[in-house]
């Protein structure tokens, strides 16, 4: 009911009173007096007296109705129409007011409990991989509202710094056409363009070898169409045959 009004019938609403109203005026201005004649009963002669143009028509149409109930009732009635098109422009108005605070409301709801992604459960364990093996992870999301997830993309290398260089490229993952929905609670698979080898990949930062670093972001958009990035930095730890979080806030990040 209420998304029959809008901006458009206010308007027209707006501009029909405007319309009345002139044309009240105009008649009034054009014709200010009318004359109203009665006879009398006894004589039969012809009383006039001048009236303003408004008066005349009451008392005509007053006088042209046998039954003053019908007037009371056409003249209640047309009082009905004019408040209820009153109603109706406020209506109208009140409307438009309330669909701005609820679009308000959902943009302050979804910026208080934004979606979050976060990556976990990074390895290179596939069933059927050979000597050179793609790394896997989960992302989850971890808000509280939906995300969309547009864009992932990765990175694998390896160096013999404790700090992954800057200006790293890197690599998309497959090509995400129309933004994939990610529910809060809910998380996705990815597999990283890059394979590595899995005879290096244990050996990774023992014996003069270079450490494996795992580095990527994963952007996604929530229901405000703000688009937001989560970094990931994972160095490989052959000791504990695990990836980590590499401290390293270049990369490790979440907005």
């Amino acid at each position: 009911m209420l998304a029959f009004f809008s901006n458009r019938n206010a308007i027209a609403g707006i501009a029909v009173i405007f319309l009345l109203f002139a044309i009240a005026i105009a008649i009034s201005l054009y014709f200010p007096y009318g004359e109203y004649c009665s006879k009398d009963e006894y004589t039969n002669a012809k009383e006039c007296a001048s009236y303003h143009i408004a008066l005349v028509f009451f008392f005509r149409f007053i006088k042209s109705s046998n039954d003053y109930g019908v007037a009371i009732t056409a003249l209640a009635t047309l009082a009905v129409a004019v408040f209820t098109g009153t109603l109706w422009w406020a209506a109208a108005g009140q409307y438009d007011l309330l669909k701005d605070q609820i679009q308000l409301a959902r943009e302050e709801f979804t910026a208080t409990h934004r979606p979050k992604i976060i990556v976990h459960g990074m390895d290179v364990k596939l069933a059927g991989d050979g000597e050179f093996r793609h790394v896997n992870f989960r992302y989850v999301n971890a808000g509280d509202t939906d995300a969309f997830v547009t864009l992932i993309a990765s990175h694998i290398l390896w160096t013999k710094y404790s700090m992954v260089p800057a200006g790293i490229e890197f690599r998309r993952h497959e090509v995400i056409k129309k933004p994939v929905p990610l529910p809060s609670g809910k998380n996705g698979f990815a597999i990283t363009p890059d394979d590595i080898n899995f005879t290096s990949l244990v050996r990774s930062g023992r014996g003069g070898h270079d450490t494996a670093y795992c580095v990527g972001v994963v952007v996604y958009r929530d229901k405000n169409d703000i688009e937001r990035r989560t970094g990931f930095c994972r160095r490989y730890d052959s000791e504990r045959e695990r990836w980590l979080k590499a401290d390293d806030e270049d990369y490790e990040y979440a907005y």
